[in-house]
């Protein structure tokens, strides 16, 4: 029973300097933010971090970094956009940061989180954002004071800093579409004429595949209104192309004098009206 104890208050005793390693060695890692083309979103509240358990299991723990000090609690960096007052939002620009860094050994993952913590008295990782080097985020949309977490493994016994660097981020490529334009979008024709026009779809930024096309003239309850149909059915569109297809109205004597929309629809949506006049 002695050794037993023994035992116990050796492995707390272990356990407890590493408790007091953790969480009081300072001056563990280091942050730094270039000036940015725009107004520079993101400031460091400290050039040199300090950091604190968070928690702790089996296999791992989780390591929070910011500026505190034994006596105050600060965030790790601060974005001015867009919370500062009479900023003016530029998508792409102010709000995308990238940062740039290399995790020592035994770090699972780096991450930034909230500093506003809800009662954690700075001291949570709540809702993390990944980071991964080189990779851009968005940042400052939801707040704007952030500290740094990490999860080390348990397989080495001491802390080691790491070095951030932010740069101001690149933007995502847009997303590929497609537009539709008609030649002529206005149509004047009297009872009993027909007319066409000839309809454009062009790519944007590498959108391809093929197109079901249908077409139909509103409203639906007009009385004899005009026809409408296409010279295909459907087309294959091509990565930055354009493909150009016949929209055909028809109308008889009997045509009701008005106006009518020749609807094009693309798999199932009407994309764009050709505005008909029956005079």
């Amino acid at each position: 029973m002695l050794a037993l104890f023994v035992i116990l208050l050796i492995a707390l005793a272990i356990e407890t300097t590493i408790l007091i390693m953790i969480m009081f060695d300072s001056l563990l890692g280091s942050q730094s933010f270039p000036r940015f083309s725009l107004n520079p979103p993101i400031i460091a509240n400290c050039a040199t971090l300090t950091h604190r358990l968070v928690s702790s299991g089996v296999d791992n723990r989780t390591i929070l970094f910011d500026c505190s000090s034994s006596t105050s609690s600060v965030a790790a960096f601060r974005v001015f956009a867009p919370f500062t007052p009479n900023f003016v939002h530029e998508s792409g620009k102010a709000d995308l940061a990238e940062p740039v860094f290399t995790l020592p050994q035994g770090y699972l993952n780096l991450a930034i989180t909230n500093d506003y913590d809800y009662g954690q008295n700075g001291l949570s990782c709540m809702a993390p954002t990944n980071l991964t080097s080189g990779r851009t985020i968005t940042i400052g949309a939801y707040t704007n004071v952030y500290d740094y977490c990490a999860v080390i493994s348990n397989s080495v016994s001491q802390t080691t800093g790491f070095s951030i660097t932010w740069a101001e981020g690149t933007p995502p490529p847009p997303e590929p579409y497609f537009t539709m334009t008609a030649s002529p979008s206005n149509i004047t024709i009297s009872p009993g004429q027909n007319a066409t026009s000839i309809i454009t779809v062009s790519s944007h930024y590498g959108f391809t595949g093929t197109l079901s096309l249908s077409t139909h003239v509103t409203p639906w309850n007009a009385t004899n209104p005009p026809s409408s149909s296409l010279d295909r059915t459907s087309v294959m569109l091509p990565s930055n192309g354009n493909v150009v297809f016949t929209l055909k109205i028809v109308t008889t004597t009997n045509t009701l004098k008005g106006s009518y929309l020749a609807w094009i629809g693309v798999n199932g949506w009407d994309q764009m009206g050709v505005l008909v006049n029956v005079t």
